[in-house]
This record gives C-alpha cells, sequence and structure tokens, in this order.
C-alpha cells in the first residue's frame, strides 16, 4: 500500500511539475527533443532524449526530497526559474574566464586588458556564488528547511548519476561497436580462406 501511495504521489508530481513546465532544464536544448550527444570520446551517435532525463530528474528529485503532490506543484515552478538564472549566470561566467584566458595568452593584450576581464570574471563568478544564497531562500519559501537544505546535494547527486548513465551507455556502445568491427574482420578471414 505504502509503494502504491507512493508511486501515485511520483506520478502526480511528474505530471504537476510537467504541467508548469521543465523547458529551463533543458535550456540549451534544440527545438527537438533528441539530440545526438559528442562527449570527448566522440560519442558518435549516442543519443539523449532530453524529455527522459527531465522525467528522470523530476522522479529523483521526488523521491529524494519526498515531496508531496502540493509541495511539488509549489517547488517545480521555483526550481525551473532559480535552475535558469543559475545557468546563465554560468555561461556568462564561462565566457568572461573563455575571454580572460585568451587575453592572458595573447602577447598582444595589455594588461590593463587582462586586470579588466579578471575583474569581469571575479564580478561574474560571485554572482554565481551569491544566486546559490538566493535560490536557497526561494527553496524556503516552498519547502520545509530540511527539504530545501538538500535541493543543491540533490542536484549534485542526480548529475553525478546522469554522468555514470551516460558513460556506462557509452561503453556500451564502444564494446558493441568493438565486437561489431571484430565480426567483420572474422567474417572477412573466412572469406579470403
Amino acid at each position: 500500500m505504502v509503494k502504491f501511495l507512493k508511486s501515485i504521489t511520483l506520478t502526480l508530481a511528474a505530471v504537476a511539475a510537467m504541467a508548469f513546465g521543465t523547458s529551463a532544464f533543458a535550456q540549451n536544448a534544440t527545438k527537438q527533443n533528441n539530440a545526438t550527444a559528442q562527449g570527448k570520446n566522440g560519442g558518435k551517435g549516442m543519443m539523449i532524449n532530453r524529455e527522459k532525463i527531465k522525467a528522470q530528474k523530476i522522479a529523483f528529485f521526488t523521491q529524494e526530497l519526498n515531496l508531496t503532490s502540493d509541495e511539488a506543484a509549489k517547488f517545480w515552478p521555483v526550481y525551473n526559474q532559480c535552475w535558469k538564472e543559475k545557468m546563465e549566470a554560468k555561461h556568462t561566467t564561462h565566457q568572461s574566464l573563455k575571454a580572460l584566458s585568451q587575453a592572458a595568452k595573447d602577447a598582444n593584450s595589455s594588461d590593463s586588458d587582462v586586470r579588466n576581464l579578471a575583474d569581469a570574471y571575479h564580478k561574474n563568478y560571485e554572482k554565481e556564488l551569491k544566486l546559490v544564497s538566493e535560490h536557497f531562500a526561494e527553496y524556503q519559501k516552498v519547502l520545509p528547511i530540511k527539504k530545501a537544505a538538500l535541493v543543491t546535494a540533490t542536484e549534485e547527486k542526480f548529475k553525478n548519476n546522469l554522468i555514470m548513465q551516460l558513460r556506462g551507455k557509452g561503453n556500451q556502445q564502444r564494446k558493441m561497436e568493438q565486437i561489431n568491427h571484430m565480426g567483420h574482420g572474422q567474417q572477412m578471414q573466412k572469406v579470403t580462406k
């Protein structure tokens, strides 16, 4: 009975979250739900279903934070807005670090230019850190303190699980490619004999 109620709660939370929109999670997604991910190892053809990841995130957070359907209905719109702000801040910080790095390596850049870019980077990074406190305050408005305190840890745990899941798929795909390649080689040997 408890599992049944938990299942209903997870389903209601997922429906509520989707009703409020979780598009901020896939802010950088293309218009298509599926996209090909190109990782460091090439990631050739590895498909990521963004809708499936959204659903996994909703279910994961709902379970980890033990959200009631009422809490989920209030939490997801706040979380999605915070996520959007966080991603925008991270992007700005990344861009300023990239500009700083390029200027520092460029022999034609003046010390003044590099100093200004370093200041801009540090200001952007400080804004990013400030958002952590601001978002925690927002989560406390819609969740009990103990649940609000777990949001960031839950985010990290989900991210790490997703990375492991994607690495596993990448490893499985490489193994299949190796098997297929070996199979073709063995077939070629039979043909030439």
